[in-house]
């Protein structure tokens, strides 16, 4: 149990364990290019400007496109190649609005949760007292917060705003909406909540030591002095 000698609570560990792995998620998420993809079973659309290059999927830094797409295979079975949007796309493709602001809100925010996570390696060594599990708790919840701005952004662009217009920047006008959300956008949504639900404990367990923590009272000493012919002898109670 968390006391006022900084000793780390079983609790407080089950939730640094938890939201190191919401991290590493989020890490995951970050770095893979499956945001969203095209249907594995139709056709598939031509990224422009190329138009040999048939689109899979697509990250928050990598696009996918289909390599090897006989179109005898009843199967169709493909291989996937993908490139970065910073080389091999940079000049060719336009990023609309909503894309950069994803882009720029899950960075800020997967920065914020580095620095908690950092800030929760030092805990391990200092001790996990009233003033860390607050800064954790906030810290966490600020980055969970933004990256959440991010998800909402990307998902409602699908689900509401997506049209022909939003997908000129990549399909051009020939997209349909056989296209999908896939994992990577799903797993940054299961890593956020699973962040904002230890922010959560985090202030719990913080209010938990608060009260444990015992409050000194302080100590009142009276001095009295007691006349004993011409000399004062002083009788001290406390």
């Amino acid at each position: 149990m968390c006391s006022p000698k900084n000793r780390i609570s079983v609790f407080v560990d089950l939730i640094g364990f938890l939201v190191s792995a919401a991290v590493a998620a989020l890490i995951v998420s970050f770095a893979t290019p499956y945001w969203y993809r095209s249907d594995p079973f139709r056709p598939p659309i031509f990224v422009l400007p190329y138009n040999t290059l048939p689109f899979d999927s697509l990250g928050l830094w990598m696009l996918c496109y289909r390599s090897g797409y006989p179109n005898s295979d009843i199967y169709r079975r493909y291989d996937t190649e993908c490139r970065s949007f910073f080389t091999f796309f940079r000049n060719q493709i336009n990023y609309p609005p909503f894309f950069m602001a994803t882009q720029a809100l899950y960075t800020i925010g997967l920065a914020v949760c580095f620095i908690g996570f950092i800030i929760l390696i030092v805990t391990l060594f200092a001790g996990a007292t009233r003033r860390f599990l607050y800064a954790l708790g906030t810290i966490f919840l600020i980055g969970a917060l933004i990256i959440a701005g991010s998800l909402i952004i990307f998902g409602a662009t699908e689900y509401v705003l997506w049209s022909n217009r939003d997908t000129e920047w990549i399909f051009g006008i020939n997209a349909y909406s056989d296209n999908e959300l896939y994992w990577s956008f799903w797993l940054a949504v299961a890593a956020d909540g699973l962040v904002f639900i230890c922010a959560v404990f985090y202030f719990i367990e913080a209010r938990r030591v608060e009260k444990l923590t015992p409050v000194r009272k302080p100590i009142t000493i009276t001095t009295v002095y007691y006349p004993s012919g011409e000399d004062f002898i002083p009788y001290t109670a406390v």
